[in-house]
């Protein structure tokens, strides 16, 4: 693994795994939709979509057939704190791949027209969530939760602040938010030096006066109940309570407590809801962690008039969770599938180029794969079982359901 801090200030990170003939490149920027005022909800997201649509060089079209010609996988997301660009493509095509992503960094045009069809385009992308309970649910928990901080709005924004965008402020948020110091560029496969300098060359020439961005501030946890009507067959109920920061020591253990409670098919809510009392088809947990706070979540989905009979069956499992926590073996297990997954996933290119950018995002420096693994050896029954007593705190919910008749 090596790191090169470029003129400009972006970082390049590499690992080179010479027994693939994948190159997988990810350009990570450290804009999110915490970043956004109100009024700007949705921008980052918007932005992430205007870099597909022309540079100076290239057309959307053109782009679009540029990146099939050389085949492989090319994407990209907006999170709550970054936006990434990545793409997996045969070593051969490594060049060509990180032309591509330079152009699109760098010379993206943000034409108008371009700019009013995909307002339509991300509208009905917010149309699809909303039509979307097992996923709408999620952001109507977030919004109850974190109330008019911005890690409340959601990522896509809102129909009336996407409408509002023009041509101009969506350029003085790029400028702000993509100054070089704040991108990554991380690459793992079938490298050598000679891709290596070609990322230096695309990626470290360009350079612009900085602009002051606001301090984060912590997003205080509030036990929310929020209830949405759909036209729908099944309710769906999210449960959450107040968690660790993606850095706090206690990680690992609420990790491994979301893996031994509802983390797969021999969890505890897995086991209990859907195979013993056939509740529900899908019920499982998740920890989200930000870089100053977390939450917990369980997510069920029923039919309506089982839904107080899951609420109170979760409830019966959490208190026992709470009071005993987890036995010796379920513990082995958990973190023996924790490392099966880990170990197995490195076999990944695209696995290392995101964990060369989170590493480098958290601690500014890369942290081996065992001393992850040791970490989670070192979690004892007594760390779950502390863990765990984040259950007694007061939680939220969120519940989308049918219509009441």
């Amino acid at each position: 693994m090596s790191k090169r801090i470029l003129p400009n200030g972006v970082r390049v990170l590499s690992h080179s795994m010479e027994h693939t003939r994948s190159v997988s490149i990810g350009v990570w920027v450290e804009a999110g939709s915490r970043y956004e005022s109100a009024k700007e909800a949705g921008m980052a997201h918007f932005i992430e979509h205007m870099l597909f649509k022309g540079t100076t060089t290239r057309s959307a079209k053109e782009l679009a057939i540029a990146f099939d010609k050389i085949g492989g996988n090319s994407n990209a997301y907006t999170s709550k704190e970054q936006t990434c660009y990545y793409t997996r493509v045969l070593d051969s095509y490594a060049h060509q791949a990180v032309e591509l992503l330079a152009d699109m960094l760098w010379n993206s045009v943000f034409d108008p027209q371009e700019i009013e069809r995909e307002k339509q385009v991300i509208i009905e992308e917010i149309h699809m969530v909303e039509d979307t309970p097992d996923d709408s649910v999620h952001e109507y928990l977030w919004a109850g939760i974190y109330d008019k901080h911005p890690l409340a709005q959601p990522i896509l924004g809102t129909i009336e602040t996407v409408n509002t965008f023009t041509q101009e402020e969506l350029i003085a948020f790029y400028k702000r938010m993509y100054y070089p110091s704040r991108i990554i560029v991380s690459v793992a496969g079938n490298i050598d030096d000679r891709l290596l300098d070609t990322i230096c060359q695309l990626f470290g020439s360009n350079h612009w006066d900085s602009q002051s961005i606001a301090p984060l501030t912590k997003g205080d946890f509030h036990p929310a109940a929020v209830c949405n009507e759909r036209e729908i067959e099944q309710a769906h109920v999210t449960l959450a309570w107040p968690s660790t920061a993606v850095k706090d020591p206690s990680i690992y253990a609420i990790v491994l407590l979301q893996t031994m409670l509802g983390g797969s098919m021999s969890s505890r809510l897995f086991q209990a809801i859907r195979e013993e009392r056939g509740l529900a088809y899908s019920i499982y947990c998740y920890q989200t962690s930000y870089l100053d706070s977390g939450v917990f979540a369980i997510y069920g989905g029923t039919s309506t008039d089982q839904l107080t009979e899951l609420l109170e069956a979760v409830d019966d499992i959490l208190a026992e969770v709470v009071e005993k926590g987890f036995s010796e073996t379920e513990l082995q297990n958990a973190k023996a599938q924790i490392e099966s997954n880990l170990l197995l996933s490195l076999e990944s290119s695209t696995t290392w180029m995101n964990r060369l950018a989170q590493n480098e995002t958290l601690y500014g420096e890369q942290h081996t794969v065992e001393s992850y693994l040791q970490k989670y050896q070192a979690v004892t029954s007594d760390d779950i079982l502390k863990a765990a007593q984040l259950f007694t705190h007061p939680k939220a919910i969120s519940i989308v359901q049918p219509y009441s008749v």
